[in-house]
């Protein structure tokens, strides 16, 4: 009889921002596949009936990744939790133990070993609820074994008496690393590049002595003076580029000439320019990650440290056609301008227009979001007032549709991790909250909203605001002829 499989992939305790801010670390790369392909694929020696997967970020990102598990032969269900779920809330909230075995794993490591021979430990084990240890330290691996007498006892109880009695076991891994810092990240890169193990399957043949390349690279044998080098699909290095070292490059990776880099990792999509000297660094489009000083920066000249990526540029593309539209909607308002100001005068008196600050777009991608100063017309009428917010369409400060634009101190006493899910997407005039949630709403019925467009397929979503604001003023129109009737 198969067993169940849990895979905790929701911790919000792993510090590898910048790298975190647009993803989930389930889909950050470990030698060119991601850490959650890794996993899946360590699972498919074992006889399994269900793998369900606890995400919490970004969870829509990890759904497109793994679909349903075809991919790997697994039948997956996504589940989204709040947030670091503990072996004592599985044990609680999920139904493990009813009618199979189950096999839980802690996606925050990284390990290499026969799966297949860990269950087999386990199972040979007397107890009802084992944990693994790899070299004295934890390794993320525990082991429920079915007992029909304990399972029909409370549930809080029971999980509180099985941790209290768990008992540890040693495994034999090949190797076993927590991915909590950028350092951890990197090290378990360098491993596996060093090493080739046989329990993790990377892309790529050896093109020259501790020369491994992915199909489509263009690199020389005097690339590589000392170490190894590991490359994805598509990289090209200058024939005067020069690595030491330990040195892993992603796809689509070009290195300029007269560029020396030394244990480092240059992520996928990524142009390194020429007469640069990188050493033990993490290189992620333009953004710069020293690991020795756990400190990052965004290079904005992308002469030097530039994105291949197509997407890139496409969003420069819309960027200046959404600018572009905001002139000329600008323009168009003029009229309404006139409107606007003589209400003020009326209603309100002097003075008709009140400064106010929002958190607008940061001036370079992967930045933060940054205070921006702006004004608010005091007309009676919402739409009136928030002509001024064309200016910021025009500059670039804010955009057409993205999360919704907030007073600083709106944002200032944040403490829950979905709470600063909005800040991996834009700044926008349309969105969510601003379609579907009235003026009166909660700052966290705000963030919530933002959380889930910020987590969904945009263009989808923005999709299905349009017809909720067609079928709204259908229905408008539709009572008010009745009503004259």
């Amino acid at each position: 009889m198969g067993i169940d499989v849990i895979i905790i992939g929701d911790s919000t305790d792993i510090k590898l921002q910048p790298l975190t801010h647009h993803t989930s670390y389930l889909l950050l790369p470990i030698c060119g596949r991601t850490v959650i392909d890794h996993l899946l694929e360590s699972l498919t020696p074992l006889d399994i009936n269900q793998v369900t997967l606890l995400t919490h970020e970004h969870s829509a990102k990890v759904r497109k990744f793994i679909g349903l598990g075809e991919r790997w032969g697994l039948n997956i269900k996504l589940v989204t939790t709040l947030g670091n779920t503990t072996i004592e809330d599985v044990l609680t909230r999920y139904d493990i133990g009813k009618d199979n075995d189950c096999l839980l794993l802690n996606a925050q490591y990284f390990r290499s070993g026969d799966l297949d021979a860990v269950v087999s430990r386990f199972q040979s084990e007397p107890g009802q609820f084992i944990t693994g240890s790899y070299q004295d330290e934890a390794c993320g691996l525990s082991y429920y074994c079915k007992n029909a007498e304990s399972y029909g006892k409370n549930q809080e109880n029971r999980s509180t008496d099985l941790v209290e009695n768990e008992r540890n076991i040693d495994l034999s891994l090949e190797y076993c690393q927590n991915l909590c810092t950028l350092e951890h990240y990197q090290q378990a890169n360098f491993w596996v590049a060093e090493n080739n193990p046989k329990y993790v399957l990377t892309r790529g043949k050896q093109k020259y002595p501790n020369v491994i390349a992915g199909p489509g690279c263009v690199i020389s044998e005097q690339n590589l003076e000392t170490g190894k080098l590991f490359t994805g699909v598509g990289c090209q290095i200058h024939s005067e580029a020069r690595c030491n070292g330990i040195v892993i490059l992603g796809n689509n990776v070009i290195v300029d000439r007269h560029t020396s880099i030394k244990n480092s990792l240059i992520l996928d999509e990524t142009y390194i320019g020429e007469h640069l000297k990188i050493e033990n660094s993490i290189i992620w489009r333009n953004t710069l990650i020293n690991v020795d000083k756990d400190s990052y920066f965004t290079l904005e000249d992308d002469r030097l440290i530039g994105s291949l990526s197509k997407t890139a540029l496409i969003l420069k593309i819309k960027h200046f056609i959404g600018r572009s539209i905001a002139g000329i909607a600008l323009l168009l308002s003029l009229p309404l301008w006139i409107i606007a100001l003589v209400d003020a005068l009326v209603y309100k008196g002097m003075p008709i227009v009140k400064p106010t600050r929002y958190v607008g777009n940061g001036r370079a991608a992967h930045q933060p979001h940054r205070q921006i100063k702006s004004a608010e017309i005091q007309s009676r009428f919402r739409l009136l007032a928030k002509l001024p917010l064309l200016f910021e369409l025009v500059n670039g400060n804010i955009k057409w549709f993205g999360v919704s634009i907030c007073e600083p101190e709106m944002l200032q006493n944040r403490e829950e991790s979905w709470q600063f899910i909005r800040d991996s997407q834009p700044i926008g005039l349309i969105g969510p909250y601003q379609i579907e949630s009235g003026t009166n709403s909660t700052v966290d019925e705000r963030l919530l909203a933002d959380a889930t467009f910020a987590d969904s397929n945009k263009i989808n979503l923005i999709g299905r605001m349009c017809k909720k604001v067609f079928r709204y003023r259908l229905t408008e129109g539709l009572s008010s002829n009745v009503s004259s009737r």
